[in-house]
């Protein structure tokens, strides 16, 4: 089985730390980072299998 990758973008990385746990013991490879960093991690984890992207505020208005 090969192993899954989430590219999980949030401002707040409290949300990304619990969903790297959760997700951890499906062996899921969570890469997290701010949504200033979202077309980096898009560029550094082309294959990924998920985004989730937990925008509020300013960072709704760059989800698009």
């Amino acid at each position: 089985m090969q192993r899954k990758t989430v590219i999980f973008i949030a401002d707040s990385l409290d949300n990304a730390h619990k969903f790297q746990q959760v997700l951890s013991k499906m062996d899921v490879e969570v890469v997290a980072g701010s949504s200033s960093h979202f077309k980096s991690l898009l560029m550094q984890e082309p294959s990924c299998d998920l985004v989730v992207y937990e925008a509020s505020g300013k960072a709704q208005a760059s989800v698009s």
